[in-house]
């Protein structure tokens, strides 16, 4: 399975032009925004709209420049977007586990209670893929000048569930584009103008 996954675009619609070509040219299965779509919200209903224009199912998450609330009730608005923050999605096979917000939080132990409440269909799936808008503490993702800014419940997950083979995440603007691994997860921050994956 194919999807494009993108992150902290802000609103820029000359960004977004180029992940919707890439979704129109590249047909993936399903694309996945991992949060920040905005500035604080501003212009947050055309902006959504624009995502819901993509030819696939956008998979989305809010950052820590949207509200949880503002963002899951304007996707119910569109057939195509699909607000996964403490929920899952299962496609072809793979279950999406999505968790939003944050920033720089180093536990969070709403989110273990999350993956607690999701724990037999988590350890049932045979692949998944965790979205956070906060990366996972110590690896490539969270490290700017030699300093960690990540979350250690992520870590903490993605080294449990060996059957996390993905784990999406965006926030640092610094490391768009890196990717590492924890555990037997690929990990990857795939910036604004977004990356294929195949999964």
């Amino acid at each position: 399975m194919r999807i494009l996954a993108f992150t902290d675009f802000h609103a820029s619609i000359a960004v977004l032009k180029k992940v919707y070509e890439k979704v129109r040219v590249h047909k993936p299965e399903l694309v996945v925004c991992c949060g920040d779509i905005t500035v604080f919200e501003q212009n947050i209903s055309a902006v959504m709209a624009r995502l819901a224009d993509f030819p696939a199912t956008v998979l989305l998450i809010h950052g820590n420049h949207e509200e949880e609330k503002v963002v899951a009730a304007i996707a119910r608005k569109h057939k195509n977007l699909v607000f996964i923050h403490k929920k899952t999605f299962e496609h072809n096979g793979v279950l999406f586990v999505g968790y939003g917000g944050q920033g720089f939080v180093q536990k969070d132990l709403r989110f273990e209670r999350f993956i607690k409440s999701v724990d037999k269909k988590l350890r049932s799936a045979k692949r998944v893929v965790l979205m956070t808008h906060q990366p996972p503490f110590g690896t490539a993702l969270d490290r700017v000048y030699n300093h960690y800014s990540g979350n250690y419940s992520f870590t903490k997950c993605i080294k449990k569930h060996k059957n996390i083979i993905l784990a999406l995440s965006g926030h640092i603007h610094e490391t768009f584009g890196r990717k590492d691994r924890l555990g037997s997860a690929v990990l990857l921050n795939p910036g604004p103008e977004g990356v294929l994956v195949d999964i």
